[in-house]
């Protein structure tokens, strides 16, 4: 299966382009959030990606209201809202968090983690599965800035107890396509113009 995944596009016609080009050899795409300028134009953004006949699973970001995102993509067909729930494929599992991306700590991911952790005990062994968050994990090449680390340590924990095949997030605008490894799992901030991955099953 392919993946594209994508993240802080903030409403650039150009990153908008680029994703739609990518995608014609993408099975899913999914947006890690800030799709938008602070709403902008959030409907002609979804109307677009729906075009793509494809699912597109989308969370919020900080530049987007998670009520009034899940109301706007709610009046597409192929435009999942994903955040703190989980969609399945026939091989894959993706699971969705904002996740709070301007604190180390997250008690809501926290509380949502273990909703996560029962949907893939029950299907364990027989799907890979992704996580998509909008915070990066703390400690990576996806959060680190200046001279510290600025990403969210319950993110990280349960990268590092539940071992997804890969794990996107944006947030962090210099660290766009920026990749590292927690454990087995890829780490990848997909930036705006996406990145593309293929999920064996």
């Amino acid at each position: 299966m392919q993946v594209l995944a994508f993240a802080d596009m903030h409403g650039s016609m150009r990153a908008l382009k680029e994703i739609k080009s990518k995608a014609k050899n993408a099975d899913i795409v999914l947006c890690c959030g800030d799709l938008t300028i602070f709403e902008q134009n959030l409907r002609s953004f979804l109307r677009e990606l729906d075009k793509l006949k494809k699912p597109v699973l989308m969370i919020p970001g900080n530049h987007e209201n998670s009520r009034v995102l899940k109301k706007a993509c709610d009046a597409f067909e192929n435009i999942v809202f994903l955040d703190a729930r989980a969609f399945e494929t026939d091989s894959l599992i993706v699971l969705g968090a904002e996740g709070n991306g301007f604190g180390l700590i997250d008690r809501q991911f926290d509380k949502l983690a273990k909703s996560f952790e029962k949907i893939l005990r029950l299907r364990k062994g027989k799907k890979k599965y992704i996580l998509m968050t909008h915070a990066p994990p703390y400690n990576t090449k996806l959060d680190s800035i200046l001279d510290g680390h600025c990403g969210n340590k319950s993110i990280r924990n349960f990268i590092m107890k539940s071992r997804p095949s890969y794990a996107f997030s944006g947030h962090i605008h210099e660290n766009a396509e920026k990749r590292d490894t927690l454990g087995k799992t890829r780490v990848i901030n997909p930036g705006p113009k996406g990145i593309l991955v293929s999920i064996s099953a």
